[in-house]
């Protein structure tokens, strides 16, 4: 997707064009869509990427990764944290993995404001992505596993 790429160049830049770039594609897109941010996601997801691979190459890339939760509590906790319009998530499952996943704290995971000084952000962002890539907890963490593609099994439904 062309906006991964986008983000990821001006993520190779020095960090006031950075933010700078960052800040013109973030108001792009609030313009293009009539006040909704659809770019907040892909450059949460862009910065986390990028300090996965430049600081910890040996996690498996969220780009990659099959996403489960270690308890029905942290599945619960995911779901209220990205309340979308509809059910997007009816259904749950209790999963095997051959293994081990990683298993990081959601809380460290946000995405920007296009409204607020970009430079900052992004400095906050990357130390964030830090902080959830060392697989540090905060003190209310929303836990998450990552794990290798191919290592997950479903193995009962149940309700939530």
């Amino acid at each position: 997707m062309y906006q991964f790429q986008a983000i990821q160049g001006a993520l190779n830049e020095p960090p006031q064009a950075r933010a700078t770039i960052l800040k013109a594609l973030l108001l792009s897109d609030f313009v293009q869509n009539a006040g909704k941010w659809f770019l907040t996601f892909a450059v949460k997801e862009t910065i986390l990427e990028h300090v996965r691979a430049t600081e910890f190459p040996h996690r498996v890339s969220r780009y990659q990764a099959i996403f489960t939760a270690p308890t029905k509590k942290d599945a619960m906790l995911f779901r209220e944290m990205v309340q979308r319009e509809g059910n997007d998530r009816p259904h749950l499952h209790i999963c095997s993995i051959d293994g081990e996943a990683f298993t990081a704290d959601l809380q460290y995971v946000g995405s920007p404001n296009p409204l607020a000084p970009m430079l900052k952000q992004v400095e906050y962002l990357i130390e964030r992505g830090r902080l959830y890539w060392n697989g540090k907890h905060s003190e209310t963490p929303i836990l998450e596993c990552l794990a290798q593609p191919g290592t997950v099994t479903v193995t009962a439904p149940v309700t939530w």
